[in-house]
């Protein structure tokens, strides 16, 4: 969609969506008044870019108002030539905010005040480290910002998407594919995917025992835990090992270390993508690490193709297709081989098939059998 409002008036604007929900949107807004280029109300679950713009004295490029709009993913949207981008005094509503949908907006005419503590983080901070993360908008309980990662100027809410802006503090450790973090599939770019690797795991016989006597033979070694200097350990060491010990024999406080291990290794092995998400008290303190499906967790990577610092996510949860949740290192621990690990059972994928092949061959063989349907003979002469 693409519009062009030649009006000046004050009300004039140019592009209102409202109640859009799962849609993908394009459209380029432009608007000689002083409302606004793109307005969205009620606008939920979608997938917006283009370009919003309010020429006008005091336009706004890209307004949120009316009601709940949560959850959008803003992809490539360019908001220029406008007066303001997205100032702090828009109109936003009280229950929707920026990068922390945790939080809410105490002021009606204002953003959140965990943005207003990252604006004043992002002044101090150094230029490489000043990144805002923008995406899913709104009050949500259970869904977190879902968003990328991009170069901003100090004091301002959107970056300034310009040539300068985008420039690499540091040579790209990998040729990544353009749009890299903007494809919500884990492991797109592999040559096997997730759903293929458990596949093979779980229809290969030969591999699933191979997996199954793994696990048993990690399950039945011995563990314990010591200081690290026997000899000279420190005051509180007997009453720290005594707690860690009481932790790792539930680690995720529902089941024992070796079902919990098992669940664990069966990651390990077949994907090479073990995940588990750190469970924190209100005090800070670690009080489980549950194991999370490492097929539905997606690398992120920055301008240079290195991981994310802090505090900028570094993983993002995929749940049915769609994106679920930013993780930084310090909620989730995933240590793979490479980026999306090289696991046993990928090393063997062409032995796994020949083995499929092979096995399916054989079980027709014993089901229809080699005795021909019919017989017919010529005559003779």
């Amino acid at each position: 969609m693409i519009v062009n409002n030649a009006s000046t008036a004050p009300s004039a604007g140019g592009c209102q969506l409202n109640y859009v929900l799962d849609s993908d949107i394009y459209a380029v807004c432009v608007s000689a008044g002083r409302a606004a280029g793109l307005a969205l109300e009620q606008t939920q679950f979608s997938r917006i870019s283009g370009a919003g713009t309010a020429q006008g004295t005091g336009g706004r490029s890209l307004v949120l108002e009316n009601g709940f709009n949560f959850s959008n993913t803003f992809l490539a949207l360019d908001l220029e030539v406008s007066p303001t981008c997205q100032p702090p005094g828009s109109a936003w509503r009280s229950q929707e905010a920026i990068d922390d949908s945790r939080s809410r907006s105490r002021n009606r005419g204002g953003v959140s005040h965990a943005t207003r503590r990252r604006q004043a983080d992002l002044a101090d901070a150094p230029r490489s480290d000043r990144v805002l993360h923008l995406g899913r908008l709104g009050f949500s309980k259970r869904y977190h910002a879902i968003s990328r990662s991009l170069p901003v100027q100090p004091g301002g809410l959107f970056p300034q998407l310009s040539a300068g802006a985008a420039r690499a503090r540091a040579g790209a450790v990998t040729d990544f594919p353009v749009g890299y973090d903007t494809t919500y599939t884990p492991r797109s770019y592999e040559p096997v995917g997730f759903a293929e690797l458990r596949a093979l795991a779980e229809s290969h016989d030969i591999t699933r025992l191979a997996i199954e006597t793994r696990k048993d033979q990690i399950e039945k070694l011995e563990w314990t835990i010591k200081s690290r200097d026997d000899r000279h350990p420190e005051a509180d060491a007997p009453a720290r090992i005594e707690r860690l010990t009481e932790f790792w024999r539930m680690p995720d406080g529902e089941q024992p270390v070796a079902t919990w291990l098992r669940e664990a290794l069966e990651d390990v092995l077949v994907l090479d993508a073990p995940a588990f998400e750190i469970r924190r008290n209100r005090g800070g303190e670690i009080i489980g690490l549950d194991v999370v499906d490492g097929s539905t967790i997606k690398v992120l990577v920055d301008d240079t193709g290195r991981r994310p610092q802090p505090p900028a996510p570094a993983h993002e949860q995929v749940i049915h297709g769609r994106p679920w949740r930013l993780l930084r290192d310090a909620e989730l621990i995933y240590l793979p081989h490479k980026a999306y690990g090289f696991s046993p059972v990928e090393q063997i994928v062409l032995t796994v098939n020949i083995g499929l092949r092979r096995q399916a061959m054989q079980l027709q063989h014993f089901t229809e059998g080699n005795v021909p349907s019919g017989l017919m003979s010529a005559p003779d002469g």
